[in-house]
């Protein structure tokens, strides 16, 4: 029963007018993008009967607007700790886009899972220094694959498709991890696993939450492994739905059952 009205803005000039025109139309206004900050915080003043769920940023003190952080560093843990597992030259990577908050506490979860597996694992961390820049996180990755790392873990925006290019490039034996919503179709036969931000479940929450009203702006939720904000996903792909054996994956639960149970002691 729910009316969905989609909006692509391509000029970030042309936010304001857009958020004005849908907030004519709607009770609630998601946006994915921290782009949207100056001009969400602009418009929801105007438009104090509307709420605005911002799905990958937090705002606080503004009581229309609902927004979300996420503890990255939940799934960075799980997929460390499988890589770990899988390694057979003992030795996996992560690449990051720009350092960052967000990046960070993704790289020290990665490292902190993969050492919790095997403290003598060897975990090289490495940025490319872009978002973007395809040809560098290649360059980058590839020079790991040759040194001997046989996963590697990328969280840079486009130019994790660097990365998968240089998984297949290496040959056997060499595999990637993704991000974001899983990408396993960027590279079927080389993605093992991703760790996942599940905006979904965040947007689902916030309108479940308006239409049952306890939808509160204000003060930003965080989300994790236990709220459903991050995951680890495995693929999906006929090629790859068999690589990792079921043990493994039965520890990985336990590891997450293991972290509930020191939540609830803490």
């Amino acid at each position: 029963g729910i009316k969905l009205i989609t909006l692509e803005v391509k000029e970030v000039s042309d936010l304001q007018n857009s958020l004005r025109s849908l907030a004519q139309l709607s009770d609630m206004i998601i946006t994915p993008s921290s782009t949207v900050k100056d001009a969400v915080i602009e418009v929801s003043q105007e438009f104090p009967d509307v709420y605005f769920g911002l799905l990958d940023m937090e705002i606080e003190g503004y009581e229309n607007i609902a927004s979300s952080s996420y503890r990255e560093q939940e799934a960075g843990f799980l997929l460390g700790a499988l890589g770990a597992k899988l390694t057979q030259t003992g030795q996996i990577a992560y690449v990051g886009g720009v350092s960052g908050v967000i990046q960070d506490r993704c790289q020290w979860g990665y490292t902190a899972g993969a050492y919790y597996i095997d403290p003598d694992v060897k975990v090289t961390s490495t940025y490319v220094g872009s978002f973007s820049d395809v040809g560098k996180g290649l360059e980058i990755a590839s020079a790991l694959y040759s040194s001997g790392c046989d996963y590697i873990a990328p969280f840079a925006g486009a130019a994790n498709l660097g990365v998968f290019r240089a998984s297949s490039q290496a040959g056997e034996e060499k595999w990637a991890f993704g991000a974001a919503n899983g990408q396993f179709n960027q590279m079927p036969d080389k993605i093992v696993a991703s760790q996942v931000k599940r905006v979904d479940n965040v947007a689902y929450s916030l309108v479940e939450s308006l239409l049952d009203g306890t939808l509160k702006g204000n003060e930003p939720q965080n989300y994790g492994e236990k709220e459903g904000g991050v995951d680890l996903m495995y693929s999906t792909e006929p090629v790859m739905q068999d690589f990792v054996p079921q043990e493994i994956k039965d520890e990985i639960d336990e590891l997450k059952v293991q972290a509930e149970e020191n939540r609830a002691q803490l």
